[in-house]
């Protein structure tokens, strides 16, 4: 089964919904081809729109975890919203030797908040567009936001390292961070 951590919710400044939440792997097997579904309702209870979305990652191992964003434009009068998460059991491996080197967080002066990192290549062949997933944390340990980067240079040969960039707008109560990569 696929679990779903815990989610939360905010209108930007155009009145764009966003649910931010972490989908988990519960399962005994890798777990990929992840939908998340998701249902708006009134507080009647009637439902006013119906969303799917993938996650950050597109592969899970068993006890792994991924970040998720669904973006409502124009966000209606909702009152509650359903989550769903379903995957496929697959026997493919995720990519072996991508490690994030480190990572820190920093404001620029334009008051966005980045993640920023390296990540070597400790792998025996060539990455290519490899991702970076972040998650921001609150102090409670709550997920608040999460996006993704890709590494420059695109190409990141064994051995080799290549930095990040992850730019945040949204960073309420930012206490920490989660890195993971993917190619």
């Amino acid at each position: 089964m696929l679990g779903l951590m815990g989610t939360n919710d905010y209108l930007d400044d155009l009145g764009n919904l966003h649910v931010v939440g972490e989908v988990h792997n519960d399962l005994p097997y890798n777990v990929d081809h992840i939908r998340l579904r998701i249902t708006f309702y009134d507080e009647k209870g009637n439902a006013l729109e119906e969303s799917a979305s993938s996650p950050l990652l597109d592969l899970l191992v068993p006890g792994q975890r991924t970040p998720f964003v669904i973006l409502w434009e124009d966000a209606g009068d909702w009152k509650r919203y359903s989550l769903r998460a379903t995957g496929r059991a697959t026997t493919d491996q995720p990519e072996e030797g991508l490690t994030v080197v480190h990572s820190y967080a920093r404001l620029d002066d334009a008051g966005l908040y980045h993640v920023v990192g390296t990540v070597r290549n400790d792998g025996a062949t060539t990455a290519y567009y490899v991702k970076v997933a972040v998650s921001l944390y609150d102090s409670l340990g709550r997920i608040s936001n999460a996006s993704f980067a890709y590494t420059e240079p695109s190409r990141v040969a064994p051995g080799m390292t290549a930095s990040f960039d992850c730019p945040f707008d949204y960073y309420p109560y930012q206490a920490e961070h989660l890195v993971q990569v993917t190619h």
